[in-house]
């Protein structure tokens, strides 16, 4: 019972702020239907009639902010204190990725390294001109997702990103004030890059990045 009514206090206390009003509100509509403005005496009583209905509505609106602005101030400082610890979580995450990338790097320039040495051994031994077209095509294999014990997987993943060379270049579609429209970039870049990977917007230098995600 407790709990109810704990519950249901703010209903209680939305209703003692309008019930009120809105019962006066009604009773003057009442009067105001059978209203006929045929002179200026009647146009005076309309018009006080509007002043009370203005008076009501301030009324009506000082009791929201009331029963409000509590409330916002309550949510704030709940989303406030949640921010602080999810902002955390993502500078965690970005230091970490960025150590992973760092890593992906290293690794890359070292496959990279070892294809060029296993191509040229490869090339060393060919006796016959099939075997050293081979030995030019020899590729490292390279894994892109890790898994670890507990479950969790890590995987690269290409993304396309961007930055503006050159302003002047830009097609004025692109332009919103004073930024670019980036999602509208990347629309175009994707829809592109799949009937042409040649595909290019002017003023704009295109690259791919490797992300690092866990699931």
């Amino acid at each position: 019972m407790k709990e109810q009514e704990v519950n249901q206090g703010p209903i209680v206390e939305v209703n003692r702020a309008i019930v009120p009003v809105k019962t006066a509100i009604e009773s003057l509509w009442g009067k105001l239907r059978q209203v006929v403005i045929e002179d200026d005496r009647s146009l005076q009583a309309a018009v006080s009639e509007l002043a009370t209905l203005k008076a009501y509505r301030q009324r009506l609106e000082d009791s929201r902010t009331s029963l409000v602005k509590p409330l916002n101030e309550h949510v704030k400082f709940i989303n406030s204190r949640f921010k602080e610890t999810t902002e955390l979580i993502d500078k965690i995450e970005m230091f970490v990725k960025r150590l992973m990338s760092d890593y992906r790097l290293k690794q890359e320039a070292a496959r990279l390294e070892a294809e060029r040495a296993a191509r040229e051994a490869a090339a060393a031994l060919a006796t016959t001109d099939m075997e050293l077209e081979v030995a030019q095509q020899l590729e490292i294999p390279v894994e892109k997702t890790i898994r670890t014990e507990t479950g969790a997987k890590l995987t690269f993943k290409k993304v396309w990103r961007w930055k503006v060379t050159n302003m002047a270049e830009v097609p004025q579609k692109y332009i919103i004030p004073a930024t670019i429209d980036d999602g509208l970039v990347g629309a175009d870049l994707h829809a592109g890059i799949k009937s042409n990977l040649s595909f290019r917007i002017p003023g704009f230098y295109f690259y791919q990045e490797e992300v690092p995600t866990i699931s």
